[in-house]
Parts: structure tokens; sequence; C-alpha cells
């Protein structure tokens, strides 16, 4: 038998493994999956959008995150419980674009299970966003193009995945000063990208990347500079599921044809209550490597109280074009276009 045919074979099952193992999860996160709030299926046009989140215990963010989604053009949200204390239920079950699950399997074991569940049962073939309720999404020319007309030009160009920065704010002052909830954007406004390595996207995971953009994943940024830990900061976290896509992690995907474009979440990570909520993060371990980056927070949290994240190399944040501009995000030409109204897409239709 020769070469190119057992590589096919090999191949084709691979992709039948996955495909097995996918079913199986999508099972068994339904079993344990309650509907407590709001549309339990969605009727949905191929030029939509929704966002997709997985949260416990996020009041902090929750009204701003949800408010923020929906302004911006999302059609609906679904959000999945983990087991929430506050008032994160109750704030988001006041609003009729809110669907509220709750799940309550391990979220370290399972939270790329319950955002591939929910992308499967809320969004086959369809555009959503897999966000965290401290990310607030952004895009390109978002102040020209509606997000509608974004998603008719990732359909345009047949694309299944959309790589998404990170970007990290912090306040200009000491960590853990009490911005209020309905504030604290306004605040915590500064970022830095000195700090920030560039790394290529990996190969091997049978992703079609655009040829006229060279998009890179980002690591460290910030929490490199002052407390040692290198994470990823990019995600494919606006995603068109289909019959081959599958979620690797909680930052990669597998068999996409990537957009010619990359996106961003302001992250706003160091509210209020940051070192309590790092303190609670590494007993439980339930992050990454045994909550790994959240031990590096604690000690340098209790090395050097109180700790400023604002240093001369910070830069206050504009919008999305300044992010453009400083090539943060990314572009294609026939993109850039779209906002100077030379394109010929026809971005307008339904």
């Amino acid at each position: 038998m020769g070469t190119a045919v057992l590589s096919f074979l090999a191949r084709g099952l691979t992709l039948a493994k996955r495909l097995a193992q996918r079913w199986y999860y999508y099972a068994y996160v339904a079993r344990h999956v309650e509907h407590l709030h709001g549309p339990k299926r969605l009727e949905r046009s191929t030029d939509s959008a929704v966002v997709l989140t997985v949260v416990k215990d996020g009041e902090a963010y929750i009204e701003a995150f949800i408010e923020h989604h929906l302004r911006l053009g999302f059609d609906h949200m679904v959000l999945m419980d983990n087991g929430s204390c506050d008032r994160t239920l109750a704030i988001a079950a006041s609003y009729e674009q809110v669907t509220v699950l709750r799940c309550l399997l391990p979220f370290g074991q399972y939270k790329q299970h319950m955002c591939a569940y929910m992308a499967r049962r809320f969004s086959a073939h369809r555009w959503c966003l897999l966000a965290d309720c401290d990310e607030f999404f952004d895009y390109p020319l978002s102040g020209q193009l509606s997000l509608t007309q974004l998603v008719r030009y990732l359909n345009q160009q047949q694309a299944t995945a959309v790589l998404v920065q990170m970007l990290d704010l912090y306040p200009q002052g000491i960590l853990d000063a009490q911005w209020g909830s309905v504030d604290f954007r306004q605040h915590h406004g500064w970022f830095e990208l000195d700090s920030i390595a560039k790394k290529p996207v990996p190969a091997g995971l049978d992703n079609q990347l655009p040829e006229t953009l060279d998009l890179q994943l980002h690591y460290g940024g910030v929490r490199k500079r002052v407390f040692g830990a290198e994470p990823l900061l990019s995600k494919f976290s606006l995603i068109k599921p289909n019959g081959l896509l599958q979620l690797v992690g909680l930052h990669l995907v597998s068999w996409a044809r990537v957009a010619d474009l990359s996106c961003l979440v302001y992250h706003y990570k160091f509210l209020a209550g940051f070192t309590q909520r790092v303190t609670a993060a590494v007993g439980q371990g339930q992050y990454y490597r045994g909550a790994l980056e959240y031990r590096q927070y604690q000690a340098k949290l209790q090395a050097s109280p109180p700790l400023e994240l604002w240093c001369s190399q910070s830069l206050e944040l504009g919008s999305a074009e300044q992010l453009l501009e400083l090539e943060f995000i990314k572009a294609s030409a026939t993109y850039r276009q779209l906002g100077d109204g030379k394109a010929a897409l026809d971005l307008e239709g339904g």
C-alpha cells in the first residue's frame, strides 16, 4: 500500500476518532445541563452571531458584559453557570436575550466540552463567540462596519474561525482599589505592547491559514512583566461550528478555515477583589497545570503589596482602530476596503 494511501487512511482514522470523542462528550455534558431561563432553541439567520460563556460568580462583570455584547449587535447570549453563589444568575435572567443554563461538572476538566456543547446546540453552522465574562469583544473597523457586516464578510470568505487577541487592561493605580462594577471599564484603560511576544500559529492542526496575512499568537504581556507568567493571549474564539471544526483546548482549533483578519477582546482581569480571586483559584486548583499562573500571581502579591501594574511604557486605550494601526490586530487589504466603501462585496443584503 502506497505512502499516500496510508496517509489518507491515517487522517481518516484520526478524524473518525475526533468525531466519536466529540459526540461522547456532547452527550455526557448534555446529561448534566439544566435549563434555567430563556429560549431552549434559537432560530437564527446566517448573518447572526451569539455569545457563549461559562461563568461562575461573575457578578462584578455580568451586567456590563451582557450590555456590551447586545449593544455591539450579538443577537443572543447563552450563559452556562458553573455553580455561582452570588447574583450572577439573577442579573443574567433579567434579560430576554439571554439563555441561562447550569452545569456543575468540574470546570478545569470540562470547560472545553461545555463550550463545545453550547456551540453545537445553539450555533451549528452559525457564528458564535466563546468568551469569559471578563472579555469584551471588538473588531477592526467596528466604528464603520456593523457586526452583521463583519459576519457577512466572514461568510463570503467561507471562513469558519477568527483569531482573537486578548488585550490585558489595567488601572493607573494600585490593584484592588475599589472601582465599582459600573465604572471599571473607565478606570481600567491602560495596556502595553512591548511585553508581548509573538509566535507562529502551530502547524499540524489541519487549519487553512490566510495567505495574505501573517497571523501570530501572542504571549506574556503585563502578566509576564509583573508576575513572570507567560499566558497565551490568543484564542480562536469566534467560530462557525460545522462537522469538521474542533476545539483544541480553550485557545486553538483544528480543521478550520481561518479568516484574513484578527479581532480582540478587552480583558478586565485586575478588578477590585483580584487578590481574593487569586487565593480562591489557587485553593480550587481548577485552572491550567494546577493553577500555576495563579500561584505566580499569589507569590508576587505576597512579596510586593501594594502592587501597581502601570509603568512608563503603558499606553492609554483608544479604539479598535488604534489597535489596528499599532498592529495588535490585523486585517487584509480586502477587509480594509470595506471601511472605505471600495469593496464590491455585498454586505447590505439579507
